[in-house]
């Protein structure tokens, strides 16, 4: 009889039920991995691959080559692809990355409403406030699909009263939505090509007062390069930050790429913020599969594969250059490069974008 009660019971579950219940089951796991995380973190409390003393100031990280730095290391393993069928079988992956986007999309485009109807940051401080933080909490829930729990933070994001220039080092994409919450949503750099092909991106840009640049023309570069001093220079405490990543392109976390000498052209105090992925089987750098690497959907199928992925951000004190930085940006560069790559614990390179296009020429040829 307790059979045929069950049996009855199972009948009528139909599979809208089903199908309900199952993506309350997948929610559940993800939310014991996060919870999991979480307590971990607060029981471990130390960083698992950033340097938090201040060796870093007089630190000369090793210089490397292409062959390191154009490197990536942690191929598909088997290992790797056991833990993504597991993922793709049980629907996890497909959940994570349908959210993932869905959030990192309405977090953009509910950004790109701060500038709606000509609406500034200064002119509708309130508006700006309830909207962009409403779009910072979306971000946070994209984050929570693509396994990351929790966000191991050392030091503090300087008041924009102190520091005008923020600049951080770049091997993911997940970096850029975590330092543009992280400091409270600054300005930037950007090509202009971004704002013609990424939905919503031309209207964050107006939003926040992005510094649009044009690669190709000398000209644009030159106004980039006038923008950012105006933006060093203003001692407005109520003007925006201006978040810079000088490397020009993601590197592989074993080597800081060359830096650019346009954030450290103006002569003034800026603050690092160092962004590690710490990493044993996957490391979700974006160096594109011409390096062996990952291309776009590639990175984001195996960091919805993970059950979890480690985030650890140092934010340095601000930095007064020396007199012969203040006259020599490379030099400036050169040493901001150095210190940053102490802190990550990782190599230096003379490495830029185009190696990364030559490599992928010669690629396409053979």
């Amino acid at each position: 009889m307790h059979a045929k009660e069950i049996s009855s019971a199972i009948s009528h579950i139909t599979w809208a039920e089903l199908l309900w219940r199952y993506f309350l089951l997948q929610l559940l796991f993800l939310f014991f991995l996060f919870v999991f995380e979480n307590m971990r973190c607060l029981i471990f409390a130390s960083p698992r691959r950033l340097l938090l003393d201040d060796s870093y100031l007089t630190a000369t990280p090793l210089e490397v080559g292409p062959e390191i730095a154009l490197k990536y290391d942690t191929p598909w393993t088997p290992y790797e692809q056991v833990k993504m069928a597991f993922f793709a079988v049980t629907g996890l992956l497909f959940l994570r990355v349908f959210c993932l986007f869905f959030f990192v999309v309405l977090s953009c485009f509910l950004m790109s409403l701060c500038s709606w109807r000509g609406r500034t940051r200064l002119g509708n401080p309130l508006w700006f406030f309830v909207v962009s933080n409403t779009a910072c909490f979306c971000a946070h829930v994209g984050l929570f699909f693509a396994g990351i729990y929790h966000i191991k933070m050392f030091g503090r994001v300087a008041d924009p009263s102190t520091c005008k220039i923020l600049i951080g080092n770049h091997s993911c994409i997940m970096e850029v939505i975590v330092l543009f919450m992280l400091g409270n949503f600054p300005s930037f750099v950007t090509r202009e090509e971004n704002c013609e092909k990424a939905p919503f991106f031309a209207d964050i840009a107006e939003a926040v007062s992005a510094i649009v640049v044009d690669r190709n023309d000398a000209c644009s570069r030159q106004q980039a390069v006038a923008a950012i001093k105006a933006c060093a220079k203003n001692q407005s405490p109520s003007a925006p930050q201006l978040l810079i990543f000088p490397e020009g392109t993601t590197a592989n976390q074993q080597a800081l790429f060359m830096f650019k000498k346009g954030a450290m052209e103006p002569g003034e105090p800026l603050q690092m913020i160092c962004v590690s992925f710490p990493y044993k089987h996957f490391n979700p750098c974006w160096t594109g599969r011409a390096c062996g690497g990952n291309n776009f959907s590639d990175l984001i199928v195996r960091l919805c594969s993970q059950f979890v992925n480690h985030l650890e951000v140092r934010a340095l004190p601000v930095y007064t250059p020396t007199e012969a930085e203040k006259k020599d940006p490379v030099l400036y560069a050169k040493h901001c490069q150095q210190m940053m790559a102490a802190v990550l614990r990782c190599n230096v390179s003379l490495c830029t974008l185009n190696d990364y296009e030559l490599l992928s020429k010669w690629t396409l040829r053979t």
